[in-house]
């Protein structure tokens, strides 16, 4: 069973839960994440406990936060503290949701009864005036990469990616000669 109230969660445990996340800004209006934030619901004993007991990360796409039975199994039956925290690209944190509380009830067993789930979402706000909106630039060298016996620096930094960079395999040629021992060339063959 899931129930939301404002910030606060109860989730029977071992049951499934999908939450909306709602970030507005400083003015009400809907936050978008840029590229490179990540957000983080992140779970706690108590508020003043440094342990993290599990952290989920949302999806910047959707934002929805999804609690699956093993984020639970093995939680007592009690309540947590939970926070929701936007890290931006330049390692900026931004908490948007504080002192939420989770409610983690037993389990008796009805995990196969069929229920209605209802739309859920929990609300925070995102202080954009401290947020500078990122620059970026998009990245144009090659994204093949030739090893080299001199140190390669490939500048990212900042840069906005479209593909996966490949390093090539550095050649390696293996050849058994007559007297049983093996000759190995290692680089251009």
């Amino acid at each position: 069973m899931l129930t939301v109230t404002g910030n606060q969660i109860y989730l029977t445990q071992r049951d499934s839960a999908y939450l909306q996340i709602v970030l507005k800004d400083n003015s009400g209006n809907e936050y978008t994440p840029y590229a490179g934030d990540k957000i983080y619901f992140k779970v706690r004993k108590n508020i003043f406990g440094d342990t993290i007991i599990f952290v989920k990360e949302i999806p910047k796409d959707t934002l929805v936060l999804e609690l699956t039975p093993e984020d639970t199994a093995n939680l007592e039956i009690t309540s947590y503290r939970y926070e929701v925290e936007v890290s931006t690209l330049q390692g900026q944190n931004f908490t948007v949701i504080n002192d939420g509380i989770i409610y983690i009830g037993p389990d008796v067993g009805l995990e196969n009864i069929s229920q209605e789930i209802p739309e859920l979402s929990l609300q925070g706000t995102i202080n954009v005036a401290s947020l500078p909106e990122p620059v970026y630039s998009e990245y144009e060298d090659s994204y093949e990469i030739t090893p080299s016996s001199s140190q390669q620096v490939i500048s990212v930094r900042g840069k906005l990616m479209t593909e996966d960079i490949t390093i090539s395999a550095i050649p390696y040629q293996e050849e058994t000669i007559a007297t049983g021992g093996k000759i190995i060339r290692i680089g251009s063959v």
